[in-house]
């Protein structure tokens, strides 16, 4: 058209976003993923969720699923008994709280048990991990404020079971 035009050709780069494939099918009663973390990062808990949900994933966060009079332990027990898999928010506030590592301990022993159960370890924070921890490839969110840039995409192609497309592709 441009040639027709007079004018001289121009080159246009081609720009396709990928997407990350569908999520995959669960029962109702079923989350694909269980989110453990410390009260004090409960803005960034619950940031991480509307993008997990944006995506149709089903994610069970204490904030959204406890109503008053439940009982926190069983229904806590509930929805990781039936979360394919557990995102871990790893900070100091998470390391410190006992409740957190009653969720870890659980955590762990299914992460071994169960080779399809997923546990993904985000890294807010800078801390020595313990060991359990630090064997553990983790995605680092260190330098930033809020869930997003290229490790989200590394998230987000791992829970809905693909492989993300190489930085800058």
């Amino acid at each position: 058209i441009l040639r027709v035009l007079g004018r001289p050709a121009q080159r246009v780069a081609a720009v396709a976003k990928v997407e990350p494939p569908s999520a995959a099918q669960i029962g109702e009663d079923q989350y694909h993923v269980f989110i453990s973390y410390s009260s004090r990062w409960r803005d960034w808990a619950k940031e991480l969720v509307e993008n997990l949900e944006s995506h149709k994933l089903r994610v069970f966060i204490d904030q959204k699923d406890l109503r008053p009079g439940d009982q926190l332990a069983n229904v806590l027990q509930a929805g990781l008994a039936r979360s394919r898999g557990s995102i871990v928010l790893l900070t100091r506030a998470w390391l410190e709280s006992a409740w957190c590592q009653e969720e870890a301990t659980v955590l762990l022993k299914r992460s071994v048990e169960e080779k399809d159960f997923r546990l993904i370890p985000l890294l807010l924070e800078d801390l020595d991990l313990p060991p359990m921890w630090a064997s553990r490839l983790f995605l680092d969110f260190r330098k930033h404020a809020r869930p997003e840039g290229p490790e989200l995409d590394k998230l987000l192609y791992t829970l809905l079971g693909g492989s993300a497309p190489e930085e800058g592709s």
